[in-house]
């Protein structure tokens, strides 16, 4: 959905996973969720957040 470029993604995917051990080390409990949705639930999410405005930042 164009929220950001390519190497932008990259830079995010290579920096996270040091950023989040940092946040570890300092003593902080790093909980993650990952949640599972059917390729047709997110097929009509990604449509509604291209017809409505509002969804986008969601």
């Amino acid at each position: 959905m164009n929220f950001c470029t390519k190497k932008e993604t990259e830079e995010f995917l290579e920096t996270v996973p040091g950023f989040e051990a940092m946040i570890e080390r300092s003593g902080i409990t790093l909980l993650k969720y990952y949640l599972d949705i059917s390729k047709q639930e997110q097929k009509r999410r990604l449509a509604d957040r291209q017809r409505d405005p509002l969804k986008q930042g969601s």
